[in-house]
């Protein structure tokens, strides 16, 4: 099979996977064994999300990495790959790992801010969410900054066994 090089085409795909601010693991085929993947941006969204919050539950060992995106954090811009190709700008993450117990996520205390693909620094994070097995309710708040309280709600997007 003859498969010609596009680079509109991973532009796109490139543009449209960080844009949406969901982890490049939640894209691919396998989000690894034994976890739950849930997010409140569908992975079928090809437009900028400015607040949205992503929970990746491993199930086995019961911690999950969440990343709350929130434009009132901060932009960053991704310059063109080349002639032709658009840039585009994102918000910046609030990165934390967090441990279930009860069916809660709860965590207080400093969150990785990243820009992209590189950290940018730390930020005060709240995060509560109550997980059940179809989707996660909670809020996240940044204290400290002029953010306002993100309040979500996140189907199960991905399950594996």
């Amino acid at each position: 099979m003859n498969v010609r090089f596009n680079p509109r085409r991973r532009s796109f795909a490139l543009a449209a996977s960080v844009a949406a601010a969901i982890p490049a693991a939640a894209f691919a085929d396998s989000i690894g064994a034994h976890s739950s993947f849930y997010s409140t941006v569908s992975p079928k969204t090809r437009h900028y999300v400015p607040n949205s919050a992503n929970i990746d539950l491993h199930r086995a060992t019961g911690v999950a990495l969440v990343n709350v995106s929130n434009k009132c954090l901060g932009t960053f811009t991704v310059p063109s790959p080349g002639p032709g190709m658009p840039g585009f700008t994102g918000s910046k993450n609030a990165s934390i790992t967090a441990r279930l117990r009860k069916g809660r996520l709860s965590f207080r205390g400093h969150a990785k801010l990243i820009a992209g693909q590189s950290s940018a620094g730390r930020v005060r994070m709240i995060f509560n969410a109550m997980i059940t097995p179809r989707k996660a309710t909670g809020t996240a708040t940044f204290p400290g900054t002029k953010c306002h309280k993100i309040k979500f709600v996140a189907p199960l997007r991905e399950r594996t066994k």
